[in-house]
């Protein structure tokens, strides 16, 4: 092994994952359990989603927070007005018709900008 792969841990800064989950609720489980896993072995996570997709996980978040491991929970907007969609329809499987499924999908692409906004105010030292 090279000096350089021997010094990999030490001489580099810590990981620091970003998980944006698809706003579906077989997705949101999953990815804290992503969290989980990749913060268990010392990276720091930072779970970006939704505020009523936080609610619905809350249960899940409470547990992550009480294993202590590096893990953000982060609120983004999610443009439900913008995109011609009823309020809290954050999630998939609360789209009331499937005649907004096109709204809820410009509604992801929307989601853009929260998270563009959220990043460039990350302190990456934390």
């Amino acid at each position: 092994m090279s000096s350089e792969a021997d010094d990999f841990g030490s001489n580099t800064k810590s990981l620091h994952f970003l998980l944006v989950p698809m706003m579906a609720q077989g997705h949101m489980i999953p990815m804290v359990d992503l969290a989980r896993f990749l913060a268990a072995r010392g990276t720091l996570v930072t779970f970006a989603t939704t505020p009523v997709n936080l609610a619905r996980i809350q249960t899940t978040i409470d547990g992550a927070a009480a294993s202590t491991l590096p893990i953000r929970f982060v609120e983004l907007h999610f443009p439900t007005m913008e995109a011609g969609l009823p309020d809290g329809c954050e999630n998939a499987d609360l789209i009331p018709s499937a005649d907004l499924f096109v709204q809820f999908m410009n509604a992801l692409s929307l989601l853009r900008r929260p998270l563009e906004a959220y990043l460039k105010d990350l302190d990456l030292t934390q």
